[in-house]
């Protein structure tokens, strides 16, 4: 599954790696979080896996424009 952070709440939670607008892969659902590798936004922590909270992106879907 590919996601887009959409609505990152910094104030939220103290140890966020990431920004609006990246994109990443998605390697595994946990509850209120996924662990994705980013592919775009970033080219410090590209092709790095990082962890995401659900509510802070949303779902690509294939043929959609990002």
């Amino acid at each position: 599954m590919i996601i887009k952070i959409k609505d990152k709440k910094a104030t939220d939670y103290q140890y966020q790696a990431y920004k609006n607008d990246w994109i990443l892969e998605v390697i595994n659902d946990y509850d209120e979080y996924y662990t994705a590798r980013v592919i775009s936004g970033s080219k410090r922590k590209r092709d790095s896996v990082i962890a995401v909270h659900k509510g802070d992106c949303k779902q690509i879907e294939l043929g959609e424009h990002i």
